[in-house]
């Protein structure tokens, strides 16, 4: 063998080892990076579901809904004074981690006026130190931001320059707050008040409202939360507003999947039928007259009374019921592990749910106390989140 193969083959052979050491090294990166899929639960503050019986077992993060925006000030401060404040419900809340120490307790911020207090940095600073004040005095663990919706092109440019502010606070502190947002499903919102990549490389995690795209407003019957979208039934503002729509557009847009959380319902929307005859999808209903039904609800008065009829829409894999003029479209066991299937083949972050005080807490009936968080819980079994950015080129 000559010295040039020799020295060829000790090349090959050099480049090989460290080819191997890379993909090692890369392999060991992939075991580092994965991670749990968020199981976030939104909770209102209710006399029926204490704070001291929240499933802190049950869910990774849990959100308290929600502080507001004082436009006196321009803070955040307690929704109900009496009940965050004067009867503890902040440090109740946060307290839970004692009972359950993996549980993060975070929350959120709600208000019609977010838009006028991001416009201005003046604004903004002590909305931010308001905040700041909140988390550490109650001791939270992230901040969730509410505002349906950013509507004007100059809160689209606003809304990223108010969370990069809020980015920079929060890291300062150095306490691993979580700064969070709930976004909306439809195309059209996201068109216009989010721009995609600026806000996600800010936030932690975004939870997308996959619920509420239809309603009665429209004068039709409808799901409120299809998974896929209908061709014969979805046309002009409606073609894009569906689950899996929505989530690729926050993913193509420039949201890594692992920050993407798929948001479900725990209740249902009702519609009032024109002809009680007429009661397939997009049957005629009156305009405006319906409103929500919780599942905690309808779980007995609806699915296990024979007088109902329940249905199911064959695309958007979505369950439906009515009887006479009332009709209701909602979520079930079934049509969660459908959806919770589809979050795993997307490689999706995780799910949030809206919200808890709507599942079925007590056991009322008789599937055991919180059946469809459980089936959240039972279908991410297993279920491990990659980064996106840890992927190698071309996969």
């Amino acid at each position: 063998m000559t010295v040039q193969w020799k020295s060829l083959i000790h090349r090959m052979e050099t480049w090989m080892v460290l080819t191997m050491m890379v993909l090692g090294l890369t392999t060991e990166a992939f075991a580092q990076e994965e991670l749990p899929p968020r199981i976030v639960c939104y909770y209102t503050p209710s006399d029926d579901l204490l704070i001291e019986d929240l499933p802190g077992d049950l869910c990774t993060n849990i959100i308290y809904a929600f502080a507001r925006l004082s436009i006196d000030t321009w803070e955040a401060v307690p929704g109900n004074y009496q009940d965050d404040i004067v009867e503890g419900g902040y440090k109740r809340f946060t307290s839970l981690k004692e009972r359950y120490p993996d549980l993060r307790t975070d929350i959120s911020v709600a208000d019609s006026n977010m838009a006028y207090m991001a416009r201005y940095k003046s604004r903004r600073e002590t909305f931010i130190r308001s905040v700041i004040n909140i988390m550490t005095t109650y001791g939270f663990d992230g901040f969730d931001i509410d505002w349906e919706f950013p509507i004007l092109p100059i809160d689209r440019n606003n809304y990223p320059i108010l969370v990069n502010e809020l980015r920079a606070a929060f890291d300062a502190e150095g306490k691993g707050w979580n700064l969070t947002a709930a976004v909306p499903a439809s195309s059209i919102l996201i068109d216009v008040g989010y721009d995609i990549p600026k806000l996600c490389s800010s936030f932690d995690a975004v939870y997308v409202m996959g619920y509420d795209l239809r309603s009665s407003e429209e004068g039709f019957t409808d799901v409120h939360s299809p998974l896929y979208r209908r061709p014969d039934l979805d046309i002009f503002f409606y073609y894009y507003d569906n689950v899996n729509d929505a989530m690729l557009k926050w993913a193509n847009g420039g949201c890594p999947r692992h920050k993407l959380i798929l948001g479900v319902p725990f209740y249902g929307r009702t519609f009032t039928l024109k002809n009680p005859e007429k009661h397939g999808l997009h049957a005629l209903a009156e305009f405006a007259v319906g409103g929500w039904y919780n599942y905690n609800q309808l779980c007995k008065s609806v699915i296990d009374d024979p007088g109902w009829v329940l249905d199911y829409d064959p695309v958007g894999l979505v369950p439906f019921a009515y009887r006479d003029t009332f009709w209701v479209g909602y979520e079930d066991q079934d049509s969660l592990k459908i959806k919770m299937e589809y979050l795993r083949n997307m490689g999706f972050g995780g799910v949030m749910n809206w919200e808890l005080t709507t599942d079925d807490f007590s056991g009322y009936c008789g599937e055991g106390t919180w059946p469809l968080l459980n089936t959240l819980n039972d279908s991410l079994q297993n279920y491990t989140v990659i980064p996106v950015d840890t992927f190698a080129p071309g996969t």
